[in-house]
Parts: C-alpha cells; sequence; structure tokens
C-alpha cells in the first residue's frame, strides 16, 4: 500500500539525515540484483549478499525472484556495521535485514557461490 511506502521512505530518510547511511538504491528496477550490482560498480567495491537473509514472503524460494523482483517499497542501504542498531531504530519498525557485506575486492556475489560481476 501506499502508505506502507510513504512510511518506509520516511523513516529511510529520517536514517539519511541521522548519517547512518553510506550508500541507498532502490529495488525498482531490476530489483535487488540490479542494485547490488550498481552500487559495487559505482564504489569500485565488492559486495556478498546471502539470499537467505532478504526478507519476503514465504512463498518465494526462487533465487531469481529474490534477486530480481522489482518494487518501489524496497531499498539496498549500505550502513556501517557500527551503526547497525541506529539505523534499525531510526526505521521505526520497518521490515529491514542484514543481508550481506561490502568487500574490497570489486566481486559481486549471492550465497557466496558464483561471482556474477567484477568491477573494473
Amino acid at each position: 500500500p501506499a502508505a506502507d511506502g510513504l512510511r518506509i521512505v520516511r523513516a529511510l530518510h529520517r536514517a539519511m539525515r541521522e548519517g547512518l547511511v553510506r550508500a541507498c538504491h532502490d529495488l525498482s528496477e531490476g530489483g535487488l540484483g540490479v542494485a547490488a550490482a550498481e552500487m559495487a560498480r559505482a564504489g569500485r567495491l565488492g559486495l556478498r549478499l546471502d539470499l537467505a537473509r532478504v526478507p519476503r514472503d514465504d512463498d518465494v524460494t526462487r533465487a531469481d525472484t529474490i534477486l530480481f523482483s522489482e518494487s518501489n517499497g524496497r531499498f539496498l542501504a549500505e550502513v556501517r556495521p557500527a551503526d547497525a542498531a541506529a539505523f534499525e531504530t531510526a526505521l521505526g519498525g520497518c521490515v529491514c535485514a542484514e543481508v550481506g557485506e561490502v568487500t574490497g575486492d570489486g566481486a559481486v556475489s549471492f550465497d557466496g557461490e558464483q561471482e556474477l560481476l567484477k568491477a573494473l
């Protein structure tokens, strides 16, 4: 619902104003997979994601669905580990999860199995 989307955007904006978000990307065009690849490439960093930790409905089990589902009310945010608790508090009960970590190797991998992108 639109009300949930507005609530999420306001909560995320609050976290940004508090300096808790290093980078953020919406999942509306290409989903999590595209957002992760674009963020890693732009920062010339790597990213390792664990798809089992991605919040989703119980009936969503396929990796391609988890990676490429597009929705306007979801975001991938980079948060320093030290700021994780404050970030969750700033989100005020909105669904969120730690789904991975930034790496320095320039590779984007999912579930630690397959390297899908190597930033130049």
